[in-house]
């Protein structure tokens, strides 16, 4: 005879298979800058104390060495990139940030590409002055930084002085300090550049304690057109300063 026990412990369980999931996921933004998402096929290379392991978690963090890393730790890897931005593709290295100051590097070069309104009425391009808008047409500002890093404002502004014709100024400072004619701006009939693109001129170097040195820029406008629409004006830097 047998007898029922409500308290036998159970046979257990059998694990039926492990299936591995690959298919793409859904890509949200976080507020970690480090955070990154694979759109595609694809894993990320991490070291894990010299062992290379592939994962598909695109959360990442500095350490306090600056290195990238997992939340277990494990490196990210990449391609290196040396002093000049190019890069080895041969290999993959642990990617670290640097955490030291980095020497900055002076702006040498202003790119730009305006259009400027054929419809815009002329001015005397005689009468400019920056901190008078009754005497230009169109401005904008541009950040250029010196040889220590430091930050400084140099304006651009192009007056009007007849058909397809505009005078280009410069203006170093924030109130603008006296401007620089930098010269004739022309324009064909289809609204192209027509001539010098090209522009150089120098500002006070804000790195020099004497206030005597000078800082040479070249100012492109390539791509700058004249068309029958809002003058819109906008620059960037060629040469940035040291993070």
């Amino acid at each position: 005879m047998s007898t029922a026990i409500n308290n036998q412990i159970g046979i257990g369980t059998r694990l039926a298979e492990v299936q591995q999931q690959f298919s793409q996921g859904t890509i949200t933004t976080t507020n970690q800058a480090l955070d990154v998402a694979i759109n595609g096929n694809g894993f990320y290379q991490l070291s894990n104390n010299g062992s290379t392991v592939y994962s598909g978690n695109g959360v990442f963090h500095l350490d306090n060495t600056g290195k990238i890393v997992n939340a277990s730790g494990m490196q990210l890897m990449g391609f290196a990139a040396d002093s000049k931005g190019v890069v080895n593709s041969a290999t993959t290295v642990p990617l670290t940030v640097p955490t030291s100051n980095i020497q900055p590097t002076a702006t040498k070069s202003i790119t730009a590409a305006f259009n400027l309104n054929s419809q815009d009425t002329n001015k005397d391009k005689a009468a400019f002055d920056p901190n008078d808008g009754n005497t230009y047409n169109a401005s904008t500002s541009v950040d250029v930084y010196d040889s220590l890093g430091g930050t400084h404002t140099m304006n651009v502004y192009f007056t009007k002085s007849g058909t397809g014709d505009w005078e280009a100024f410069s203006a170093y400072g924030d109130p603008a300090g006296t401007p620089t004619d930098l010269g004739k701006v022309s324009f064909d009939n289809s609204g192209n550049l027509n001539g010098t693109s090209t522009f150089n001129f120098t500002i006070p170097d804000g790195a020099d304690p004497t206030g005597v040195g000078t800082q040479a820029l070249t100012l492109k406008l390539t791509g700058t057109t004249q068309y029958g629409a809002a003058s819109r004006t906008s620059c960037r830097t060629a040469t940035r300063p040291a993070n």
